[in-house]
């Protein structure tokens, strides 16, 4: 978007209540802030930009692939860390079971049938993609199952 400047001859004299979410409001401020310039000029601007159709479908269509990026890099660090810690609370709670405890068990066995487990997690994930959150979590609970 261009540098907002306001017109020499605009007088404003009207005043309308606009109701933003959260994220709008941020995204005003960012651009505010970036522009050097007040919250009213940017939506004065964008309106005005609007209702001139100033702004080309080409832009719109980039900004909201832009966006739309970013939100699926954020969804998939989510769910990497998620994954991540389910990974990690399965091993612990594989090597906390009373059976591998008592029975003496190595850690290195207890690795391996981790490994084992993930494998087949992860063979399960690959021929479903559909659910693969679900598909792990489910595998993990029937293991604790058997395990029990």
């Amino acid at each position: 978007m261009r540098k907002i400047e306001k017109p020499v001859y605009a007088t404003y004299v009207k005043t309308m209540k606009l109701r933003l979410t959260d994220e709008m409001e941020n995204y005003v401020k960012m651009k505010a802030l970036e522009q050097h310039t007040t919250a009213s000029e940017v939506i004065r601007a964008a309106l005005n930009n609007y209702l001139n159709r100033n702004i080309s479908d080409m832009e719109i269509i980039h900004t909201t692939l832009s966006e739309n990026t970013r939100k699926i890099k954020f969804l998939e660090n989510k769910i990497e860390i998620l994954a991540l810690m389910v990974t990690q609370q399965t091993k612990f709670i594989m090597k906390s079971f009373p059976s591998n405890v008592n029975s003496g068990k190595s850690n290195e066995m207890i690795e391996k049938e981790f490994d084992e487990f993930k494998k087949d997690c992860m063979k399960t994930a690959k021929s479903n993609r559909v659910g693969l959150l679900e598909s792990m979590l489910l595998d993990a609970y029937t293991e604790i199952q058997e395990q029990a």
